[in-house]
């Protein structure tokens, strides 16, 4: 996996060495065949790889690619979000995000629960049900575009394998977030391709 930009300039080395790149895949491409076995390929399935910058919607008819389309939307829109919202920086938003940020019931987090937060040389509490409201909305958002790109391809209901990837799943509630958005249950892939 390389960006675009890479890619090109690996290729024109590769060329100008007298050599010829066989195939390159596009990289939510190459993840679905990884992830994608017999039973994903039955019918209408949406192979969704949530990533940093973008998310890559990959949509199959019986094994067969119908629709690719990227979103300019990921992870790092809800740590964005939490940086702007907190006034800190990316990277200790990104640490607040992944050991505090929980998606879902924020009423469930005690009001009074807080998180020290080195800001300079001083700490500062921040209350976790505001991470958790701030990383909740972010992802909601993210779950609608999703769910707006996906609608205009196919009507939801006749999917019937919904997929998805990625390392913003790894934040607490994400999945249900999504299954509660577009109404109906999504699955983590794994991968299970037999060469892998």
């Amino acid at each position: 996996c390389a960006r675009l930009a890479s890619l090109q300039s690996l290729s024109r080395v590769i060329s100008q060495a007298g050599y010829e790149i066989r195939s390159l895949s596009f990289s939510a491409l190459a993840t679905s065949k990884a992830v994608l076995g017999i039973q994903e390929k039955r019918g209408l399935s949406v192979f969704c790889d949530c990533g940093s910058d973008v998310t890559e919607l990959l949509i199959f008819k019986a094994g067969l690619l119908q629709s690719i389309q990227i979103l300019p939307c990921g992870g790092n829109s809800m740590t964005q979000q939490l940086s702007d919202g907190l006034k800190i920086n990316f990277e200790l938003a990104e640490d607040i995000k992944r050991s505090y940020g929980i998606i879902g019931e924020v009423n469930n987090i005690q009001e009074d629960k807080e998180i020290l937060v080195k800001k300079n040389e001083f700490y500062k509490p921040i209350k976790q049900r505001d991470v958790a409201a701030m990383v909740t909305n972010a992802s909601r958002l993210i779950c609608t575009q999703i769910k707006a790109a996906v609608e205009p391809k196919i009507a939801l209901h006749e999917i019937d394998h919904f997929v998805m990837v990625g390392k913003t799943l790894l934040t607490d509630g994400f999945i249900e977030m999504m299954e509660s958005v577009i109404g109906m249950p999504v699955s983590i892939g794994r991968i299970n391709h037999p060469q892998i």
